[in-house]
């Protein structure tokens, strides 16, 4: 278990208080459609590489906190917004959607906020 920290705490209260989402959507189109097994594979693999994200939020009188969360990851065959933190997630604060041939990542604003994607430059070879 970690306390959410003072940087979190907007996001935490509006969600649990106000019960609005700060779910952050990030997208990404592919040339071929999806293979779910596939998909299914590489999250379990990142779940293994990220455990500090494999967390579910909780709420006390006082504190809202992280815990683990050994539940799998969701692989959501929809293109429909999801609530995180809830039974469609297996309580987890990230999930994986997927349709047709594109991939949603779906997280929660106050576990991680995406600024790695964002900044990522892609190289891809030039052809000869």
């Amino acid at each position: 278990m970690y306390a959410v920290t003072l940087g979190e705490v907007l996001p935490v209260i509006g969600s649990f208080g106000n019960h609005l989402d700060y779910t952050v959507r990030l997208k990404l189109r592919l040339r071929d459609k999806i293979d779910d097994l596939f998909l299914k594979e590489a999250v379990e693999k990142t779940r293994q590489r990220y455990p500090y994200l494999c967390v579910r939020m909780k709420k006390d009188n006082e504190n809202y906190f992280y815990v683990k969360n050994p539940a799998p990851i969701a692989v959501l065959h929809t293109d429909s917004s999801i609530r995180l933190n809830a039974e469609e997630t297996n309580f987890h604060v990230w999930c994986v959607c997927y349709h047709e041939d594109w991939i949603c990542l779906d997280f929660y604003h106050g576990i991680t906020d995406g600024t790695g994607m964002y900044t990522t430059r892609f190289n891809f070879p030039m052809a000869q």
